[in-house]
């Protein structure tokens, strides 16, 4: 529903919210908070719970799949790519913090070689897969301003040519 009140929310607020579909009821609603409520978790266990390396673990797992759960069953996002992007960057999160548990144990070293090789291949595979799709956007962001920029110079010929 469009009224004085709604354009009013939107001057003020609306290129924030702008990428958000909003659609699931008021949680959905909540991508930013989850996001801010998470990091702030990771940080006070990062600088407080050192000596507590299984709860620290336990806290920074649970709060990364808190917000894959969030990301995957709200799906927030308008746009497919920003969301894929976001779904894969929490994945590869929780997966390097479940990884490094094994750390917190005597392991051998040909398991502690193999674990750390997975966990830097799977950082670098989601640095690359999150690449590959702001590249694609990128694209089609020049591509859409290409075809604006063509519209604009048809319509300013057309012109001319009407004088």
């Amino acid at each position: 529903m469009i009224d004085a009140e709604n354009l009013e929310f939107r001057k003020k607020f609306g290129s924030v919210f702008e990428e958000f579909k909003n659609d699931k009821g008021f949680l959905s609603t909540q991508f930013y908070f989850v996001y801010f409520v998470r990091r702030l978790a990771y940080v006070l266990s990062q600088v407080y719970l050192n000596e507590f390396p299984y709860i620290q673990n336990g806290l920074n797992i649970g709060f990364s799949l808190v917000q894959t759960g969030f990301l995957l069953y709200f799906r927030p996002f308008k746009d497919f790519t920003c969301l894929l992007s976001n779904c894969l960057g929490e994945i590869c999160i929780v997966i390097v913090f479940c990884l490094s548990v094994f750390f917190l144990h005597d392991i051998g070293l040909e398991l502690s070689n193999l674990i750390e090789n997975f966990l830097i291949y799977t950082v670098i595979g989601g640095i690359a897969a999150q690449l590959v799709i702001s590249i694609y956007i990128f694209y089609l962001s020049i591509k859409c301003l290409w075809f604006k920029v063509e519209k604009y110079r048809a319509i300013s010929l057309i012109k001319a040519l009407n004088k």
